[in-house]
């Protein structure tokens, strides 16, 4: 799977998706879910996080707190909404690695 991310237990993350094909998102927000299994509807994300933009970027800032579950694989998508229009932009793995301090 192309798209991994790796974050320590516990720990700050900053999350960065640059979206291309448009000169402006200006009046879009992003989000990014995180959820155990992608397939589960009836799973709840276990982090949801809104992005901030800079240009062509949204950034998500994860904090200790947010990652502070479970270590192991779990789903993660970024989506991009413009009123009623959803656009999935990227689907992967996140991978929370249990740590020895924390």
């Amino acid at each position: 799977m192309a798209n991994e991310i790796e974050i320590y237990k516990n720990n700050s993350k900053v999350v960065n998706c640059t979206i291309s094909g448009t000169a402006s998102l200006v009046g879009y927000a992003a989000t990014m879910t995180v959820k155990k299994n992608a397939f589960d509807p009836a799973g709840s994300p276990v982090i949801s996080k809104e992005g901030s933009l800079n240009g062509l970027i949204f950034s998500f800032d994860l904090t200790p707190a947010e990652t502070n579950i479970a270590a192991g694989d779990y789903d993660y998508e970024i989506t991009v909404t413009e009123g009623a229009n959803i656009y999935t932009v990227t689907q992967g793995k996140l991978t929370i690695i249990e740590n020895v301090r924390y």
